[in-house]
């Protein structure tokens, strides 16, 4: 039989006794279920049940049973049972923690412990796992005496199905085994995904992930392979493991700018786990470049002529869509209008330093603003150098400047200033275009005019006057 509550029933059946007084008078029973001694056991104190049902709480065990029958005189034949009594193993409930993420620990135990027997309880139980399926026949009750009835199973990897086991065990070394299954899922790994922007126009940018990590050490130790899109689309990027790379940066060429471009990117595990980001990079447009040219120095009164030549962009889009250009004659007061031209004219109306400005730009209006100083040159005034002679000796003749011309407004608008030499050297320079110049004596005289404008730019000019011999007269008187 099995230990635990449940009794056995033992009876005496079919009882007779030689005396037919004492058969009338009836039989009584003794029962011991312990195997202890009956001796103290009399008619009177004994019962009529003629059955007796015992309980044996506690196995493997092998009890004897006795039991009497007794007559009223007192006589009796006592009888002896052995009983094999069976342990009983304990149950219990067996859970484990399903499912978990890789690199994470499921909690398995063993509750609601039962055993039929009290002994068994009283004792308490001991428990074994094994996280990995291995073999618990080596697990004895007085060997897990430190076990709790729940341990935790670590997992490292998934996708994965694991099989755990676990074992009651009473006092008398009987048990119960148990299995259970633990799904471990993938965990995506993750990363930092970034960029080395902002970038110029016409250059690439760095795209990097950096700080990869995975709850699963088999994961990393395999490690991870990254895919990238330059162009922003999912469907750019590697679908699995296998068809992405292992470096973790790339470079994307942007060509235009000011753009925010996104660039994606995957992080694969070898379980084609993955975790997806984005990055956006900014780009800045770059103002174009050109040389700044002239023709300087010039003549006051000439044209300054501008030039832009030599455009550079570094992006392809902007050289495409041309550039356009204006100038300035006066330091920037005032622009030409923006045109794809790229040549300019400054007239000029004086002598002096003008500075010349000149911008070029791109169809996102970053622009470049270039400077010079051009040197005007002063040019000296002109005029028709005249005389009245040739004149008689002892006459006077007449010297001037006509005509005068300056192809500076501001000179001519200043007026001229004039000296003359009528042989004997200069006079003072004054407003007066003309000098009468005497003669006393026949010969051939040397002559000379200056014209000079407001910034000492002067013109000089000879000529000769001839001056006749005038024949003698006398004046005769009577006669």
């Amino acid at each position: 039989m099995s230990e635990g509550p449940g009794s056995s029933n033992f009876a005496f059946t079919s009882p007779s006794d030689p005396s037919s007084d004492d058969t009338t008078a009836g039989f009584h029973y003794a029962y011991s279920c312990t195997g202890a001694s009956l001796a103290g056991a009399t008619y009177a104190g004994s019962g009529t049940a003629t059955s007796v049902n015992c309980v044996f709480g506690d196995g493997p065990s092998s009890p004897t049973v006795r039991a009497r029958v007794i007559d009223k005189d007192g006589g009796f034949t006592e009888y002896a049972a052995a009983v094999t009594v069976n342990n009983v193993a304990p149950t219990a409930t067996f859970g484990a923690v399903t499912p978990i993420f890789e690199g994470s620990m499921s909690a398995i135990s063993l509750s609601s412990a039962f055993d039929p027997s009290g002994p068994d309880t009283s004792a308490g139980f001991h428990y074994a796992f094994s996280c990995t399926n291995g073999d618990l026949s080596g697990a004895t009750y007085a060997n897990t005496a430190g076990n709790g009835s729940s341990t935790m199973c670590f997992f490292d990897d998934g996708p994965s199905a694991h099989t755990v086991k676990a074992r009651i065990i009473d006092k008398d070394g009987g048990f119960s085994e148990y299995t259970a299954s633990v799904d471990v899922n993938n965990v995506a790994p993750v990363a930092t995904f970034s960029d080395n922007g902002p970038i110029n126009e016409g250059s690439s940018a760095t795209i990097t992930f950096s700080s990869p990590s995975d709850p699963s050490t088999a994961d990393t130790n395999a490690g991870f392979h990254y895919t990238f899109a330059c162009d922003g689309l999912d469907g750019s990027l590697a679908a699995t493991y296998a068809a992405a790379g292992a470096p973790v940066s790339t470079t994307c060429a942007f060509d235009d700018g000011p753009a925010s471009p996104v660039v994606k990117g995957r992080i694969f595990d070898k379980d084609n786990g993955f975790s997806g980001y984005s990055t956006t990079v900014t780009v800045n447009n770059v103002a174009p470049t050109a040389t700044f040219g002239n023709n300087g120095p010039v003549n006051e009164g000439s044209n300054i002529n501008l030039s832009l030549t030599s455009q550079f962009d570094p992006s392809l889009a902007d050289t495409t869509a041309g550039f356009e250009y204006r100038f300035s004659c006066n330091d920037g007061t005032t622009w030409s209008p923006w045109s794809g031209t790229n040549t300019g004219t400054c007239p000029t109306t004086d002598n002096g330093t003008v500075k010349v400005k000149g911008q070029i730009r791109d169809k996102d209006l970053g622009t470049s603003t270039y400077s010079a100083d051009v040197t005007v040159n002063n040019v000296a005034p002109t005029a028709t150098f005249g005389n009245t002679g040739p004149v008689n000796e002892g006459s006077s003749f007449d010297l001037s400047l006509i005509s005068p011309f300056d192809p500076s407004l501001a000179d001519t608008t200043a007026g001229f200033e004039y000296a003359f030499d009528c042989g004997s050297g200069y006079g003072a320079f004054s407003a007066t275009s003309s000098a009468t110049c005497p003669t006393t004596d026949n010969g051939v005289r040397s002559v000379k005019g200056k014209i000079r404008d407001k910034d000492g730019g002067v013109t000089e000019y000879t000529a000769s006057v001839t001056v006749n011999n005038v024949a003698p007269t006398i004046a005769i008187s009577g006669a």
